[in-house]
C-alpha cells in the first residue's frame, strides 16, 4: 500500500478510499496471475529483445516454504530484574534438628526479693530432763504470810509405782555460787597395834574424809617394825604424769623405808613384801573440760603397779571426791615409790601414804 499523508484538503479522503479499493483489486489480480504461472509450463521459446524500462512494482510473491532453522545466535545481555512477586504460602514445618551444644553459662542474676516468712512449724517434743545441777546458795527468807491454816487429815499412802527407765543425760547446768570456805582438813596418826604373826597388816581410818585418823595394825614377827607414814594437807595442782608431793613424815620406824620431806619419792632400801595405803581428796580446776575421768596410780621405779589405782569421773566443777587404795606389792632393794596422776587440771589435798613391810 502506498503511503499517504493528509494535507488538509477535503477531497483527499475520497482519493484515499479510491486508492485502497484499487490496491485491493490489484492484490487479487496478482494472486490469480501467480496461480496461473505456477500451474502452466511455458514451452515456447522466446527471443530476447533489448531491456525495456523498469515496470511498476509487482505484487508480493507467494510465501515460500519454511527454511532450515539457523544457528542459535549469541546469548543477549541479561535483562533487568523483574518486580518481586507476591510471597507464597508458608510451607509445612520441617523436622526438628539435633540439639546443639550447651552455651556458656550466663552471669548470675541479681538476688530476688526475700519471700514472705512461712507459717510457724509445730512445737517440738519436750526434751529429756537434765541432770540436777549443783545446789545454789540459799536465798533470803521471804516475808511472813498470813496465819497458818488448820492442818488437813493425812491421806492414805498410795501404792509404789514401777521404777521408770533412766532418762537421757541432760545438758550441763549453770555453775552454782561458790560455797563458803570449809574448815581445814586434817590427817593424823591414831593408834599402832601389834597383831598376831601371819595376820595381814592394815591401816584403818577411824576419822572422816576431812579429818582422817589412821590406826595401824602391824603383825608381830621379823619385820623389825619397818613403817613410814607421810602426808601433805596443802592443796597441790596436778600435772599430767606428775607425782604428788608428800610433806611431813609423821611416823617412821626402821631403816628399810625413807622419805625426804616435801618431795614425791619414797625410797625402799630393803627388798620384801610391802603394804601401802593411800588416801586424798580432789577437785576440778577452772577451765578443765568436763566430763572427764582422772586416775591416781602407784608407780614403782617408773612403772605402774597393776591394780593399785583409784579414779573418779567429774561432771561439774562443783564436785569433790575421795581417792584411795590399799594393796600389797613386792619391791627390790633401792626401789622408788610414787603416786602419779594421769591428767592435769585437778587439785589434790590431804594427801597421805602409809607404807609397811609385812614380809622379807
Amino acid at each position: 500500500m502506498d503511503s499517504y499523508s493528509n494535507n488538509g484538503n477535503g477531497n483527499n479522503w475520497y482519493d484515499l478510499l479510491q486508492l485502497i479499493q484499487e490496491n485491493n483489486e490489484n492484490s487479487e489480480n496478482c494472486e490469480n496471475t501467480c496461480n496461473r504461472n505456477t500451474s502452466v509450463s511455458d514451452t515456447n521459446s522466446c527471443s530476447v529483445g533489448a531491456t525495456g524500462p523498469q515496470g511498476p512494482r509487482g505484487c508480493r510473491g507467494c510465501r515460500g516454504a519454511t527454511g532450515a532453522t539457523g544457528a542459535t545466535g549469541p546469548q543477549g545481555p541479561r535483562g533487568c530484574n523483574g518486580a518481586r512477586g507476591a510471597t507464597g504460602a508458608t510451607g509445612a514445618t520441617g523436622p526438628q534438628g539435633p540439639r546443639g551444644c550447651n552455651g556458656a553459662r550466663g552471669a548470675t542474676g541479681a538476688t530476688g526479693a526475700r519471700g514472705a516468712t512461712g507459717p510457724q512449724g509445730p512445737r517440738g517434743a519436750t526434751g529429756a530432763r537434765g541432770a540436777t545441777g549443783c545446789t545454789g546458795a540459799r536465798g533470803a527468807t521471804g516475808p511472813a504470810g498470813g496465819a497458818t491454816g488448820a492442818r488437813g487429815p493425812r491421806g492414805a499412802t498410795g501404792a509404789t509405782g514401777a521404777t521408770g527407765a533412766t532418762g537421757a543425760r541432760g545438758t550441763r547446768g549453770a555453775r552454782g555460787v561458790t560455797g563458803a570456805t570449809g574448815a581445814a582438813a586434817t590427817v593424823r596418826v591414831g593408834n599402832v597395834y601389834t597383831i598376831s604373826p601371819g595376820e595381814c597388816a592394815k591401816v584403818v581410818n577411824t576419822g572422816t574424809d576431812e579429818n582422817a585418823v589412821f590406826d595401824f595394825y602391824i603383825p608381830r614377827g621379823n619385820t623389825q617394825g619397818e613403817i613410814l607414814v607421810t602426808f601433805n594437807e596443802d592443796e597441790q595442782i596436778s600435772a599430767s604424769k606428775g607425782a604428788l608431793v608428800f610433806g611431813v613424815n609423821s611416823l617412821g620406824m626402821g631403816e628399810g623405808i625413807s622419805h625426804e620431806e616435801n618431795t614425791s619419792d619414797i625410797e625402799i632400801n630393803k627388798a620384801g613384801i610391802y603394804q601401802i595405803a593411800f588416801h586424798c581428796r580432789g577437785g576440778v580446776n577452772t577451765g578443765t573440760t568436763l566430763p572427764e575421768t582422772v586416775n591416781l596410780r602407784l608407780y614403782i621405779n617408773g612403772s605402774a603397779v597393776e591394780g593399785a589405782v583409784t579414779g573418779h569421773t567429774f561432771y561439774s566443777v562443783c564436785e569433790n571426791a575421795s581417792f584411795g587404795f590399799n594393796t600389797v606389792f613386792s619391791a627390790e632393794d633401792c626401789s622408788t615409790v610414787q603416786i602419779v596422776t594421769d591428767k592435769g587440771g585437778y587439785s589434790f589435798r590431804n594427801v597421805m601414804v602409809s607404807l609397811l613391810k609385812v614380809r622379807e
